[in-house]
């Protein structure tokens, strides 16, 4: 299973689930801040970045595009990007099945910009083959589908 960007491969990809990805912030620090509401008052917040990713993906007027960001600290974790959103030091852009629960707790709340979308990053099930795929694999990437689509 991959859950990112697929590269051209030799591989068969077939999706199990969308994975979008969201923009998102304490509601503390939004009440203090604001939100951005552009993706040129994006790069003026402070944001969240796991280590090495210095750009977040969009998509505007069709066509894909990254922004460079910039802000107080730097993770190497989803999971301390998640809890440093959580205690309002910026702006995150996280996964969807990575702050669904905090969206739906009132821990962390949605950005939505207008002139932009953060790029979809789904979850994919890679394999050597589709001509003799066991019947036990098709089952498996079946199961999958219904557990993250059910979620």
């Amino acid at each position: 299973m991959r859950v990112s960007p697929l590269e051209p491969s030799e591989m068969v990809a077939t999706k199990i689930a969308a994975n979008p990805r969201i923009i998102c912030a304490a509601p503390d620090y939004i009440a203090r801040f604001g939100k951005p509401e552009t993706i040129a008052d994006l790069i003026s917040y402070p944001c969240i970045k796991l280590h090495g990713i210095d750009t977040w993906p969009f998509i505007r007027k069709g066509a894909a595009e990254r922004v460079r960001i910039d802000g107080p600290i730097s993770t190497s974790t989803v999971d301390a990007v998640r809890s440093a959103a959580i205690a309002g030091v910026g702006v995150a852009m996280m996964t969807y099945w990575d702050v669904h629960r905090d969206l739906q707790r009132g821990t962390l709340e949605q950005i939505e910009l207008s002139d932009a979308d953060p790029d979809e990053l789904n979850i994919w099930a890679l394999f050597p083959s589709r001509k003799q795929m066991p019947p036990r694999l098709r089952a498996f990437i079946e199961s999958l589908r219904l557990k993250f689509n059910s979620a």
